[in-house]
């Protein structure tokens, strides 16, 4: 696969084997090798109109080069004009005939006619060539001009993207300014009614001086700011909003300038349409094909009347209709030729006229961009303005912060103490250990005194005390801003921060519940640093759980017991050996009153009845305890499957509730994951514009850093030829003199000798 390396002002085409060339810098040599185009001048671009880069270059099937200086504007090189074609003027078709009755004449001019047809036609073929020559060339130049506005379109692109985002924060920031500027003085009002204690001396803008009191009780939030310069920043703060939304216009215009001048150019770059010309080449070989093949007829006629008036026919048609057509067709060839030479130095002319205006473009697009990246307001000025709707919540904060801090150094202290106390029994025990084991050794064993280890524990990087600070304080300054209008907002975030006072650390909740997740180590190290209160509002917090897991279950016992109430009242058989004659009341140890009945007129009448009847009477006695006996069994099967169906139907429940439950958590994290993907993508793809905008930034850089190089080394030379020019001219005169001199020496001798 080969190289295509367009030269995009000259139209010009040169082939290249991309895996020879390991960066773009051994290209850029490469091409200076092979044109007259030197390294610090060239502009390489791709098809697509995006700069060259070393990770693309051995995939690159086409690149196109651009000239510096015919592209920069102003532009004061031109390129000379390709000459016009030479002058082409056929010579008339034979039409000589030495007798018309000789078949051997007209076989001599058919032959003459012949010859110049086909002469005429190779002409044809090698203008034809010249000619698409110059319209590939001219397609070249037009296709340089097209990938150098997809470029410029890309940036201008960029650019737009950019000023959107640039002019959606300069909107929401000049909605800002302009609602600080409004409302700063109702904002200083409010803070000169909210009480505040003055001993925290870091609060404030440092410019704010300090106001000695002896009363550090009493006070008001606008203690902590200077009014007059609140006063002064409010009345910069409005030349300073009108300049900066002035710019923002500005730049808005010239932006709008920009894409509307890239869209004319657009509209003015459309390449012409070229017209065909192989038609005309065609019709040609065609035409000489005729008159060739006429002749070969010719050569085969015999020698007669009848052959010599058919030759005269087509004679006839050849003078009146091919051999002009022929010659017609060869002037209007010659005439492309010189539309297509025209054709191309105009295509040039214009394609460098748009390059400069693209040149010009990208430099007051580059010149945009740089206004966007600096823009930015007098934030000082502002910044005093912000100050006093943000005291509110800031003065809140840190008494929040005080609290935290008193309660953490509270904290920190009781457990240290705590600690060194446990560390002083443990050291008390090891001690009479100690001794215990010597008196059980007796004198064997001599040791001397040893002191046992102990821990000793310091605090340390005490800062400066915070003020004294506690909970009733925060709840009052709370009320305090309640009972004033319009501070909603604040209330909410204060109570928020307020709330989370309570809430423990990742790390304390972690060792709250260590041992819960089998961790002993965190157990026994959750003994120290945690609060006081963190194991109740743990024990709280499953107390909840439970109470939450209670109520489910008690809605799970009513369902159950609703169940099987309904359930006691349907007859379910069991087996094919108890009909519908068997009883279905309720279980029970005793015998129904027609049993207990017949049982006892049975043994009333015993006496009086035979050996029969008393057989009878204990066969009916033995079948109702029988009877009675599959009673409890059936009622005791009924029982366990009721049981069993309710055990299987809260298993079903159960998994159920289970599957939907997954389901749900599969559906959530599938949302959060598309979610999730939807937002990386987003990123990646401004990312890797991003990196495209970089790279064309770092194109930029290297492409002024490389022309200002070659500005330098053109200067360079231009200063050494001066002042070459200028040594030689001083030895010039320094010599003229000498030679003055040395002519006038014999005069100056012959006066020294007299």
């Amino acid at each position: 696969m080969s190289l295509h390396i367009y030269i995009a002002h000259t139209g010009e085409h040169l082939l290249a084997d991309p895996v020879s060339f390991a960066s773009p810098d051994a290209l850029r040599s490469w091409i200076a090798r092979n044109t007259s185009i030197a390294i610090q001048r060239q502009i390489l671009m791709t098809a697509r109109g995006k700069n060259v880069k070393i990770q693309t270059l051995a995939t690159e099937n086409e690149i196109f080069l651009y000239d510096r200086q015919y592209v920069s504007e102003p532009g004061s090189v031109d390129l000379p004009d390709v000459p016009p074609p030479p002058s082409f003027k056929p010579s008339n078709p034979p039409d000589t005939l030495a007798d018309q009755n000789d078949l051997q004449a007209w076989r001599n001019l058919y032959m003459a006619r012949r010859t110049w047809a086909l002469a005429l036609a190779e002409s044809c073929t090698t203008i034809n060539g010249s000619l698409q020559e110059h319209n590939e060339h001219s397609e070249i130049v037009y296709r340089g001009v097209g990938v150098a506005l997809e470029n410029l379109k890309s940036h201008v692109a960029g650019l737009e993207n950019k000023f959107q985002e640039a002019q959606t924060w300069a909107d929401d920031l000049i909605k800002e300014q302009k609602s600080a500027l409004d409302g700063w003085q109702r904002a200083l009002e409010k803070l000169e009614s909210i009480p505040a204690r003055k001993d925290i001396s870091f609060l404030g803008r440092p410019s704010t001086p300090k106001k000695g009191t002896r009363d550090r009780s009493n006070g008001t939030l606008q203690d902590f700011l200077d009014v007059d310069d609140v006063r002064r920043a409010a009345s910069r703060g409005n030349a300073v909003s009108q300049s900066f939304s002035r710019r923002i216009d500005e730049v808005k215009k010239a932006v709008g300038s920009i894409a509307s001048d890239t869209r004319v150019l657009l509209d003015q770059a459309q390449p012409p349409h070229l017209d065909e010309t192989h038609s005309i080449l065609e019709e040609v070989e065609t035409i000489a094909k005729k008159v060739s093949s006429d002749y070969e007829h010719v050569l085969g006629l015999p020698s007669n009347q009848k052959s010599l008036a058919n030759i005269s026919r087509m004679a006839l048609a050849h003078t009146k209709e091919l051999l002009p057509s022929l010659l017609e067709l060869t002037l209007e060839l010659q005439n492309a030729l010189e539309q297509a030479v025209r054709h191309r130095n105009t295509a040039t002319k214009m394609a460098i006229t748009h390059m400069r205006k693209v040149s010009s473009l990208e430099s007051r697009l580059a010149d945009i961009q740089g206004q966007i990246a600096n823009l930015d307001v007098d934030g000082d000025v502002f910044e005093v303005l912000y100050a006093v709707f943000h005291l509110p919540v800031v003065y809140g904060s840190v008494l929040i912060e005080a609290v935290r801090r008193r309660e953490w150094r509270e904290k920190l202290k009781a457990d240290s103490l705590t600690l060194a106390e446990e560390m002083a029994v443990f050291r008390d025990e090891e001690q009479r250990r100690r001794k215990k084991w010597l008196k059980t050794t007796g004198e064997l064993i001599a040791l001397p005194d040893d002191m046992t280890p102990g821990l000793e524990i310091n605090l340390q990087g005490q800062g400066p005390e915070w003020p004294e600070v506690h909970r009733k304080d925060i709840e009052n300054y709370i009320d305090a801003l309640k009972s004033k209008g319009g501070m909603t907002a604040v209330v909410e975030e204060l109570s928020q921060l307020y709330a989370d006072l309570d809430n423990p650390t990742r790390q304390q909740k972690r060792r709250a519940k260590a041992f819960k997740h089998g961790s002993v180590i965190d157990m026994g190290r959750s003994s120290l640093l945690i609060r006081g209160d963190d194991m109740v509002r743990s024990l709280r917090d499953e107390k909840v759980k439970l109470e939450d897991k209670l109520k489910g279950s008690e809605s799970r016992i009513r369902k159950l017991e609703d169940l099987l109430h309904r359930q006691s009242h349907i007859t379910r058989p069991l087996s094919g050996n108890f009909g519908s004659d068997l009883p279905t009341s309720p279980a029970s140890p005793l015998l129904d009153p027609l049993s207990r009945r017949s049982s006892v007129s049975s043994r009333r009448l015993s006496a009086n009845q035979t050996g029969e009847d008393k057989a009878l009477v204990q066969r009916v006695l033995t079948l109702e305890a029988d009877l009675l006996a599959e009673r409890e069994v059936v009622q005791r099967l009924q029982r366990e499957a009721h049981v069993e169906r309710q055990s299987s139907t809260d298993r079903m429940q159960e998994a159920q509730s289970t599957k939907e439950d997954l389901i749900k958590n599969l559906e959530s994290r599938q949302r959060e994951f598309e979610d999730e993907r939807r937002y990386l993508e987003a990123d990646a793809k401004q990312l890797q514009h991003r990196i495209e905008e970089l790279e064309e930034e770092l194109c930029q850089v290297l492409d002024r850093r490389d022309h200002e190089k070659q500005d330098v080394e053109d200067r360079t030379t231009r200063l050494k030829n001066s002042a070459s020019r200028s040594y030689t001219t001083q030895l010039i005169l320094e010599k003229d003199c000498y030679l003055t001199k040395m002519r006038k020496y014999p005069s100056y001798k012959h006066d020294w000798t007299k």
